[in-house]
Order: structure tokens, then sequence, then C-alpha cells
């Protein structure tokens, strides 16, 4: 049961009494993950709104505040070959794309762009749907003219019957749903609450999604290095926030267990 709001108004509303405040705060969602990594669970959502806060009925008796991660509805099964990015049979999206991570973006040709439209169009025809198009329109860069798209998928309830082959291959591969995806979803999390409440990407503050594509589309290890290094100032912060918002391939690597084990969150008088 939590009634006493969540993290992103916690944050906005009192602040954070240092690094030492935020390593506490997200030791325990790290924590509330793993279980849920242990479980087979993906989030697929985590972010400030979907960490809240527990009441306690007695501070003098818990005056540690209990952070729990809630808002399972985009959550995934990681051994059931589920993909990120899926539409719902309705057309709506349990994701948020402002937490997406980079490799969920694909550049395309004119050629692959026309076969994207052309699926999107026959999933609204053939199941009388309504599509997000703040999820599936495609983006163009305006530096360098390139188009990319969210590796977005269609899931059917599988009540209306459609002809096999009806809707055309989709122009990229789908981003199985893994743990790394929760490892980005965090280091975004840690960058907010270490960067003075600045986000890395800017969204909507009431959908989520991203206001501009520029950031993630053109993500790489030095772009990381920049954006930490400019805007966060404790350098044991830093390397934490560079290993979560780090390649697809390294985040791969590593899991939130190695995670809890970087010295970010062990206390100050306790590190080695």
């Amino acid at each position: 049961h939590c009634d006493e709001g969540d993290l992103f108004d916690y944050f906005y509303h009192h602040g954070v009494d240092g690094i030492a405040e935020v390593s506490a705060i997200t030791l325990q969602i790290a924590k509330a993950v793993k279980v849920m990594h242990d479980k087979g669970i993906v989030h697929g959502n985590l972010s400030m709104r979907s960490v809240t806060i527990l009441p306690i009925d007695n501070e003098d008796l818990y005056p540690e505040r209990k952070w729990v991660v809630s808002d399972l509805s985009g959550s995934y099964r990681s051994h059931q070959s589920a993909y990120l990015g899926s539409v719902s049979a309705d057309g709506s999206v349990q994701f948020e794309t402002g937490l997406m991570p980079p490799e969920m973006f694909a550049k395309i040709s004119r050629n692959e762009e026309e076969i994207y439209r052309e699926y999107w169009r026959k999933v609204e025809e053939l199941y009388n749907v309504k599509v997000d198009r703040t999820v599936v329109d495609p983006y163009v860069d305006a530096q360098t003219g390139s188009t990319y798209v969210l590796r977005c998928h269609y899931v059917p309830d599988g009540r209306k019957k459609v002809a096999v082959g009806a809707l055309p291959e989709l122009p990229y591969i789908l981003v199985p749903a893994r743990e790394s995806t929760d490892l980005w979803c965090f280091g975004l999390v840690l960058f907010t609450l270490c960067s003075g409440g600045r986000p890395l990407l800017r969204t909507n503050v009431r959908s989520g999604h991203l206001l501009e594509h520029d950031i993630i589309v053109n993500w790489n290890d030095d772009a990381a290095r920049e954006s930490v290094y400019e805007h966060i100032a404790d350098p044991v912060a830093q390397d934490v926030i560079l290993q979560l918002l780090s390649s697809y391939e390294s985040r791969n690597n590593i899991n939130m267990e190695s995670v809890m084990s970087h010295p970010f969150f062990i206390p100050e008088g306790k590190r080695s």
C-alpha cells in the first residue's frame, strides 16, 4: 500500500540530502529490481514515477524512509521470448518512449520507411484500431537527415482472425526484454538525482514520451561521458552511471547484483 507519493514528487518538493541520500534511496530501488530479475521479471518502465514511498506510522521507530518499486503494467517475463516496444491490441502502449534505451531506436532507409508506414497502416486497417502516433511516427534527425523509428510491433489479442502474412515484415530486428533495459532506466533515475534534477532526455511530464530524439539516436560512449562529466560532480556517481548508460552489449554483461556492489552504494565511511 503506497499512499505517500512517488520519488519524482518527493525529489522536486523536498530535494535530497546530498549523494548519501541518493545512494540510500537508489540502493533500495536496486534491491527491489534485483528481486524482480531473480524471478525472471523485467520491469520495463522503471522511473522516478514508479518508485513510491511507504507510509510510516512511527517515524521515531523507523527514521529511514522505505521506497518500493510499483507500476508493473509494462513488465515482461524475460524467459518468455518477450520483446520491448509492444503495441497493445487497442493501439495503446504501456511504455514511455523517454525510458527506452538507445538500442530501441532503428535507423531506416527511405524504402524501409515505406515498409514501416505500410505495416502500421495495415495494422489500423485490419484490426480497426488507432495506433498512438507519438510512439510510431518516424523521427528525422535535423542534422543528418537520417530517419529513425522505435522498434515497435503490434500484438493482437488473438480473437480477430487475420490471414498469416497480412502484415508486412518490419524493417528491423525486435529487441528482447532483458535486465539491461532496467539497468538503463535505473541509470536515468540516478542521472537525474545526482545532477540536481536535470533529466538526461527531454520528455513530456505527463506522458513520459520524448520531446526530442537527437540525444538518444546519437547515443554512444562519448556522448555518455560528455553528459555525465558535465552535469555530475561526484566521481563515484559518474562511474556507476556510465556503467548503467553504456552500450547494449556492455549492459548485457552486468546485472543488478554487480551494480549494487559498486562503491557508490557503500556508505562513504565504509568504503575501502
